[in-house]
């Protein structure tokens, strides 16, 4: 499985070249912005989160910086609340931001933040504890919606921006060889 993600992502980073650097120049941004904490959040399974995570991580590490990449959310609270590492945890973050070099960008795949149905502020709030701001990745059918957004900025957390994926069979249908004779 790790094999198929890095041929995948390979494959997408070398196919969509300006579409990466697009996304990865809003990180930078974000990061400059004093945004250090990055979640990689969605809306449902297989919508491509991991795979830009990494795409991520592989194309700010090549130029440069240093990226830490939790693969849960229960990662960073886990360092956040654990007393041995939350001194070391501050000192990361002081040292980043009192630095103009290039620092740690720390990128959490944060895996599925709004569930189908009516936001619920509070669930959300717990959702997004720790993190400064958010990449959000959608599948393509699931239409754009500034509320979440919206919501996102009032508890704190910065909206980079949105990705549109396909990844799934959804979009290219099922081959058969029946359609394939006719």
């Amino acid at each position: 499985n790790d094999k198929i993600r890095s041929n995948t992502l390979a494959v997408l980073l070398e196919a969509l070249p300006s579409q990466w650097k697009a996304i990865t120049d809003r990180v930078v941004e974000a990061h400059v912005g004093g945004h250090y904490v990055i979640a990689i959040a969605g809306h449902r399974v297989q919508e491509g989160r991991t795979t830009i995570t990494h795409g991520l991580s592989t194309i700010l590490s090549a130029s440069g910086w240093q990226v830490r990449c939790l693969h849960t959310m229960q990662e960073l609270w886990c360092e956040l609340v654990d007393d041995s590492q939350s001194g070391a945890w501050r000192q990361d973050r002081a040292a980043i931001s009192g630095s103009g070099s290039k620092q740690s960008i720390v990128l959490v795949d944060a895996g599925i933040w709004f569930m189908p149905g009516p936001f619920r502020r509070r669930e959300m709030a717990a959702r997004v504890f720790g993190c400064d701001a958010v990449l959000l990745v959608r599948h393509a059918d699931v239409p754009p919606c500034p509320h979440r957004q919206q919501l996102l900025g009032e508890l704190g957390v910065f909206p980079i921006g949105e990705v549109v994926t396909f990844s799934g069979e959804k979009e290219c249908g099922s081959y058969s060889r029946k359609s394939a004779d006719s």
